[in-house]
């Protein structure tokens, strides 16, 4: 009887071990598949950072004191050195596609409609 009994929870179990065995393998796959897409999201942050930055050269360069005072900046030099610093990390541009793609399929989802065509 003994036998019969431990025979049953092993074979009880190797289904349960099965299916959790299946569920782990399905998050690993999504695990990483989050990571990738990850990935592309920072090296699009990082390329509008080094954007950023080059745009705010040019201006400071290039524009007078009147076109300056027009021109809009991100508030605080603690604020402007982080864009900097994010900008100058190396980037793999051929992810800035996929990750521009990955926040608007992921975002509009969530986005209410507001009857403009926005």
């Amino acid at each position: 009887m003994g036998d019969d009994m431990t025979d049953t929870i092993k074979t009880d179990n190797s289904g349960v071990v099965a299916r959790l065995e299946k569920r782990v393998a399905e998050l690993e796959r999504e695990l990483s598949s989050t990571r990738h897409s990850l990935d592309q999201v920072v090296d699009l942050a990082i390329f509008m950072c080094a954007t950023w930055e080059q745009i705010d050269s040019w201006a400071y360069e290039q524009c007078d004191g009147d076109a300056l005072m027009k021109y809009p900046v991100v508030q605080g030099t603690r604020n402007q050195l982080d864009l900097g610093r994010v900008g100058a990390l190396p980037m793999n541009k051929q992810n800035l596609r996929q990750g521009l793609s990955f926040i608007l399929l992921n975002r509009e989802a969530e986005k209410p409609s507001t009857g403009n065509g926005r």
